[in-house]
């Protein structure tokens, strides 16, 4: 038999050999490992062998939700929707707070908070009581800060998540800024209303998702633009109106060039300062996103060997979403500067983490809310300056301590090995906090803005849901009795009264820096709440949720995270896409 016939006939052998020794594993993976079902939808998951080595390398079990469960769980600890006014519960003075009055543990002002003229309660451990059901009973009697901040802010009292900036008002997670009113995630940016998701950017108006823009208005997705309106992934223009997709471009009006007279002449013959005609280009502004506008399948950059959407300069990393500069990291939502975390909300620059919430400067930390600065820990709910603590509330600089109980280190790990045996057994252990520490209602955390629910699903979970705090004062004016024009509007015709929003029927009033800022850019007056106008912004970004589709112009499967009913007739893949727009 020729040598060459023997080799094919052996390569044969082997393929056979290799297809069945794949299948067998298969059919041994399935048998042996069957794939479970969240505990919370029922929905069947896969947990990869990758991401089972890194729960074994943390040390923890296998998680028991679902990825979507999973995040939803934890962004329900992340108090999103309202600013209360309320009672420091220390010193009775008024405060601002995402905590409402009904918050089911003390609130102290943040200054008041990191004095040491109060007692951190404490409670000696239970082996044979669930731990969490004791950790529960522990958050309901320890203070909490009002605020979550580092210190270094001035002029801030009505913000929330915010860091070393200056003249901020009713705005949330942001750092670096100044005289910024009504926002949203925001970095490196000044003089701005009603802007989400935005970074560097200066005297800008209700924009989302851009950078380094100043003087744009009503924007999308853009960047280095300025003196422009309703611009949507455009990159280097000035001076454009209604353009999508257009790459340094100057005096367009629908991405159809003009001279420069003729585009002021034009410009000139719209009265921006007029809600009615807001709402004219808004609505004409959707229309082309939906039939003309060019959409990327997904919004990632500088990314290697990573799935998901809104990823900056990240590698290794699935199954992430608005995260910048990650590292081997899965199921991340609001994320920056971290390496080896797994499913977690908000985690800035940390490491070897996962099922946390909220955390600051974080190493090697587990099932965490709102820990700063702390390491080697579990199960902890606010706390700073910590290390090797298990079950703590509101501390400060402490370690070796349970149930804020301060032990010898040799006893503390004892202690933790037992209760974490205990609560193996009780397949407490690797759960992560229940939803009876939830700090607000359901209906008022950042997980009603993905995954919105009525309060009989939440009651279904055990969660709980926030109450409307009902005030009846009286309306000063309707928004039917608002100037249409700010042109003329005089400002104390307008500021401080008391306004009854159009959408939720709650009570918002403008102040007089909102009033100067409207007046010098020609922007009509709101009509919304605050907190409305953040949401809908927000939400003109692509959710959390991949579907199948096929390439607008090529026609290969990608995956879009633009919702179907949006209507979007243009999604492309990324080759397709730099090959129509550069």
């Amino acid at each position: 038999m020729p040598a060459s016939r023997r080799f094919n006939e052996l390569t044969s052998l082997l393929d056979i050999f290799n297809f069945k020794l794949s299948f067998s594993i298969l059919i041994f993976t399935l048998l042996i490992i069957p794939m479970p079902a969240c505990k919370n939808c029922q929905t069947a998951f896969t947990i990869s062998p990758e991401d089972r080595a890194f729960y074994g390398r943390i040390g923890v079990p296998l998680p028991t939700l679902c990825v979507n469960c999973r995040r939803q769980h934890l962004a329900s600890f992340w108090p999103f929707g309202n600013f209360y006014q309320r009672k420091c519960d220390q010193t009775g003075e008024s405060i601002i707070s995402t905590f409402s009055p009904q918050a089911p543990f003390p609130v102290y002002k943040r200054e008041n908070w990191l004095k040491d003229n109060w007692q951190v309660p404490e409670a000696k451990v239970n082996l044979d009581q669930p731990f969490l059901e004791q950790l529960t009973a522990l958050q309901k009697k320890t203070p909490h800060y009002h605020q979550l901040t580092d210190g270094t802010n001035v002029n801030c009292e009505y913000c929330d998540d915010a860091y070393t900036s200056k003249n901020c008002y009713l705005t949330r997670s942001f750092a670096e800024s100044e005289d910024l009113y009504f926002g949203y995630r925001m970095v490196g940016c000044k003089d701005c209303f009603d802007s989400v998701y935005s970074y560097n950017l200066e005297k800008c108006y209700s924009c989302t998702r851009c950078w380094q823009c100043y003087n744009t208005h009503y924007s999308l997705e853009s960047r280095d633009c300025l003196d422009s309106y309703f611009l949507y992934d455009c990159r280097g223009c000035k001076n454009c109106l209604m353009c999508w997709n257009l790459r340094n471009a100057e005096y367009c009006i629908k991405n159809q060039q003009y001279s420069a007279a003729e585009y002021e002449r034009k410009i000139a013959e719209i009265n921006f300062g007029s809600w009615f005609t807001i709402q004219d280009l808004k609505a004409e502004f959707k229309k082309v996103l939906v039939a003309e506008a060019i959409h990327r399948d997904n919004f990632n950059v500088k990314t290697v060997n990573c799935s998901g959407n809104y990823l900056t300069e990240s590698k290794n990393c699935r199954d992430c979403f608005f995260m910048e500069e990650g590292e081997d990291c899965f199921n991340l939502m609001r994320a920056l500067g971290n390496k080896d975390i797994y499913d977690s909300v908000g985690p800035y620059r940390g490491q070897l983490s996962c099922g946390s919430a909220q955390s600051l400067d974080c190493y090697n930390f587990k099932f965490c809310v709102y820990a700063i600065r702390c390491r080697d820990s579990e199960y902890l709910d606010q706390c700073e300056d910590c290390h090797d603590c298990f079950g703590c509330v509101g501390l400060r600089k402490k370690s070796f301590c349970i149930l804020n109980k301060q032990y010898p280190e040799a006893e503390y790990r004892r202690l933790v090995k037992l209760i974490k045996e205990k609560m193996t057994a009780r397949g407490e252990y690797g759960e992560y906090l229940p939803v009876s520490m939830m700090y607000n209602g359901y209906n008022d955390t950042l997980a009603y803005l993905y995954f919105p629910e009525n309060r009989e699903q939440v009651a279904a979970r055990g969660a709980g849901w926030q109450e409307e705090i009902i005030t009846e004062p009286k309306i000063d004016l309707t928004v039917e009795e608002l100037p249409d024009s700010i042109q003329g509007t005089k400002t104390e015709a307008v500021v401080n009264k008391t306004i009854k929003c159009g959408k939720t029927g709650k009570i918002f009033r403008y102040i007089p820096q909102e009033i100067k800022f409207y007046q010098a850019n020609n922007i009509p007056l709101p009509r919304y709440y605050y907190n409305y106008r953040v949401t809908e912004n927000f939400r003109q970004m692509a959710g959390l949720f991949g579907r199948e589709a096929a390439c607008g112009l090529c026609g290969q499967k990608i995956t879009s995270y633009y919702p179907a009913e949006w209507g979007y007739r243009k999604i492309y893949c990324e080759e397709c896409y730099r090959k129509e727009i550069y």
